[in-house]
């Protein structure tokens, strides 16, 4: 059996590590030029997504809250804190869109694609890694 190597592209000058997080490929599989052989994330990335992930944990406490005090419970939460959930919601999820965009669009500008498909194929399969 051939032996090779496998040599990973440069990921960006503020990435020092990367964690594996999928193998797309199995012991025996033919491997194309240009395919991807496994999936990475950093931690920039892996950070990204747990801030969405407790804006979301916030986001969905504030709305039992909030329709607590709308059902006239003592505890519940008033329309201005509830509000400024939503916004952390949004900014939250705006904040992990726009790291795997920067990621996918730095991937495309040096030559490190996931496979020859487009931004938007790359960013479906983005959060494979986090299943």
């Amino acid at each position: 059996m051939a032996r090779f190597e496998l040599k990973l592209p440069k990921m960006g000058e503020s990435v020092a590590e990367a964690t594996i997080t999928n193998w797309l490929k199995q012991v025996g599989d033919t491997i194309e030029v240009d395919e991807a052989v496994l999936a990475m994330t950093n931690k920039k990335e892996r950070t990204a997504f747990w801030v969405w992930q407790g804006a979301e944990l916030i986001y969905h406490f504030a709305i039992w809250q909030y329709f607590a005090g709308f059902l006239g419970g003592k505890f519940g939460l008033p329309e201005n804190w509830y509000a400024l959930t939503i916004f952390i919601r949004v900014a939250g999820l705006l904040y992990f869109c726009l790291t795997l965009a920067r990621t996918a669009l730095a991937a495309r500008s040096t030559s490190q694609r996931l496979s020859r498909g487009s931004l938007l194929e790359f960013l479906s399969k983005a959060t494979d890694g986090y299943a």
